[in-house]
């Protein structure tokens, strides 16, 4: 493959079928535009070909779809009622499939890229789509004071128009601020106190300044964890899975030499001694290179549990993303279906979390989002299949906070597993323990706060509520670079802290 941009584009060969047509982006890597030639390349083989001196990219119609939004991209972007194939519900052509686009895209293995019909009959990609946001590597952290501003005023969301005033935003929207000079390009924060809920942002959703999206998506990292262990308690709470069974009664023989000697409730609790196959990612350049390749979750776990383990089983706590990767298999294994399909029936789909997903190998967020960034390289897309059960899911601060909700409320789990997931043993963190995919973190007003963080190459997530669920709060932030500058840890553990204790 060509890998250079310039003039150089893709043409489909010989046959005679419709294109899309990539204009020259401006502002988009040629790694992301090359990321969709080449799948498309691994699929039609000697079909592809470099076409030079067109001055654009045209990738083959792949599915046919429908949007009453004409050719305004920025109208699609924002407008629900324009469907964009894939990506959301749209009106299905005559003789359409209307498949899941995921069971689509892992038979044909073809990428869905939103297009809108031009008078020509070219389908044209829209621009959003092909810039992306993840990487995993150690760059110098970017100063992003030029583009912070100034927390936003918080919207309430009771019904009036009325901005709160309150102690608690005021202190949440300094946090916000500082969070944006620390090595964060935007921010976003859903608070609810009580009856109230309110939106504050600060930064922008790009490091040119753009706003960040009210409710826009972003990468939740390992609070993807609380899913996957509600998930499998679900199970344990019908019968299918002992908590104090070992792992290898569920997994395939010799997948892990010592599943014998760890538990469901070790793997769930980070007492498994695993070691953490994060440890093991691309980093830097390599990863920014590699950032779209797929990975399989039972050899992600084959090569980890190869490793020398951190220590006994049982023994110790240590924080291993191995831990909920195992978990997933296990969940498959005793369902017979897909982790992400039990997730979504199990959990998305009965809450109404209508913007959340469960990626597995689809690189793009899907709506409105803030831009993640490594160094000067926009990481927003991967293929988040490298997190996998552990860290995987796209999701709003509106939906998340259903998930908070559905937790205390009992919506989701039976008593019985509720209590277990929020047994926890002690962390290294003072004051902080870990239940079953569940932090416990005590406050300085000496509350209890009970959730997940999350980072993943781009941003950072926080997903808290107190134990009665009437003070709850979501944070996405949007990072400089990758790994996150430290700076950054004080600003969130402040906006946790007074969001939840006013």
């Amino acid at each position: 493959m060509n890998t250079g941009f310039g003039d150089t584009a893709w043409r489909y060969g010989p046959l005679a079928t419709p294109f899309y047509e990539i204009d020259k982006l401006v502002g988009t890597s040629f790694g992301d535009v090359e990321f969709y030639a080449d799948r498309l390349r691994n699929v039609s083989g000697p079909v592809l070909e470099p076409a030079v001196g067109t001055g654009r990219i045209l990738i083959p119609l792949l599915e046919q779809g429908h949007c009453s939004c004409g050719t305004s991209f920025a109208k699609r972007d924002h407008d629900p009622d324009c469907g964009v194939p894939g990506l959301g519900q749209p009106p299905p052509t005559a003789g359409a499939s209307t498949r899941d686009s995921r069971t689509r895209s892992a038979q044909t293995g073809r990428t869905n890229i939103a297009r809108h019909a031009t008078p020509r009959g070219i389908m044209r990609v829209s621009h959003t789509l092909l810039t992306s946001l993840f990487t995993v590597t150690a760059m110098g952290t970017l100063s992003v004071s030029s583009i912070a501003t100034a927390a936003d005023r918080p919207q309430d969301l009771r019904g009036s128009h009325s901005e709160p005033d309150s102690g608690t935003a005021r202190k949440v929207r300094r946090d916000l601020d500082l969070l944006t000079r620390s090595g964060a390009v935007g921010a976003q924060v859903k608070v609810t106190e009580g009856d109230r809920t309110w939106l504050a942002r600060s930064g922008g959703a790009q490091k040119t300044g753009t706003p960040v999206p009210s409710e826009g998506q972003f990468r939740v990292g390992s609070t993807t964890k609380m899913f996957t262990s509600v998930v499998l308690l679900q199970l344990v709470g019908e019968g299918k899975v002992s908590l104090d069974g070992p792992i290898s009664r569920y997994l395939p023989s010799g997948l892990v030499p010592q599943g014998d000697k760890i538990t469901v409730r070790m793997a769930l609790q980070h007492t498994s001694g695993l070691h953490d196959v994060a440890r093991d990612l691309p980093q830097g350049e390599e990863f920014i290179r590699h950032r779209f390749r797929h990975y399989d979750m039972t050899d992600q776990v084959r090569r980890a549990a190869a490793k020398p383990a951190d220590f006994p089983p049982g023994t110790d706590y240590g924080y291993s993303n191995t831990n909920y990767l195992v978990a997933g298999l296990i969940i498959e294994r005793v369902t017979g279906h897909s982790y992400a399909t039990e997730v979504r029936n199990r959990v998305i789909a009965p809450l109404g979390m209508r913007h959340t997903v469960v990626p597995v190998d689809s690189s793009v967020i899907p709506g409105p989002h803030a831009h993640g960034y490594m160094g000067q390289t926009d990481i927003s897309a991967l293929n988040p299949s490298l997190a996998g059960p552990a860290g995987e899911i796209v999701s709003t601060p509106g939906d998340m906070d259903k998930l908070l909700t559905a937790l205390t409320s009992g919506k989701l789990l039976r008593p019985a597993q509720w209590k277990e997931m929020n047994h926890t043993v002690a962390t290294k963190e003072p004051g902080a323990g870990y239940g079953l995919g569940l932090k416990v973190r005590e406050l300085s007003c000496g509350r209890t706060a009970i959730g997940h963080t999350g980072g993943i190459p781009g941003y950072a997530t926080l997903a808290f509520t107190t134990r009665d669920g009437k003070q709850r709060v979501v944070l996405s932030a949007n990072l400089a670079d990758w790994p996150a500058d430290e700076a950054i840890g004080k600003p969130i553990d402040k906006v946790l802290n007074d969001a939840l204790c006013g």
